[in-house]
């Protein structure tokens, strides 16, 4: 490791720490003001769990699903998931909701596929979109758009009405 890129390190090791000690510290004067926060989630009820699936990646836990159907993404990004929806769930629809059309990326949802019904784009917020759409009208809804706690119970909040009994509700980085 050269000299130039060792101090980099250590500078960064030592800002990463002096975050660490801020956020330790807030984290302290919350309680001593007892002023409610989130400071951990809740334990699960162990039969919540019973049949519960652990997977390597997303890829593969999603490739575990019913093919077909309706489905959704909730947060595009450049659209490389979205492709492998598309190519692995082969959906009747994929509507895909996100703030931002100009990230995605052609070589994984060109216009032509987006113009031919397959995937159909909704911009603007997803959980007001989501709401649009009638109950019980997906099979499937993969959420993984506002990564804030208050966006992501939005999100569920939509999400819940419209799906299909039986229907899956995915969450990416649930941890």
């Amino acid at each position: 490791m050269s000299e130039t890129s060792t101090r980099t390190k250590s500078q960064l090791l030592k800002v990463a720490e002096a975050a660490r000690s801020r956020f330790v510290h807030a984290i302290r004067d919350l309680k001593l003001a007892q002023i409610s926060f989130i400071d951990r989630a809740p334990a699960l009820d162990q039969a919540l769990l019973g049949e519960c699936k652990v997977f390597a990646d997303r890829k593969l836990m999603m490739a575990t699903l019913p093919p077909g159907g309706m489905m959704a993404e909730i947060g595009v990004d450049r659209g490389e998931f979205s492709r492998f929806i598309l190519d692995t769930l082969k959906p009747r629809e994929l509507h895909l909701f996100d703030l931002a059309p100009e990230r995605i990326d052609p070589q994984y949802l060109d216009s032509a596929l987006l113009s031919s019904g397959a995937a159909i784009f909704h911009q603007g917020d997803s959980s007001s979109n989501v709401a649009l759409f009638p109950n019980e009208f997906f099979d499937m809804i993969y959420v993984d758009g506002d990564h804030l706690y208050s966006g992501v119970v939005r999100d569920i909040v939509a999400s819940e009405t419209k799906l299909k009994p039986g229907g899956h509700l995915v969450f990416n980085d649930y941890t």
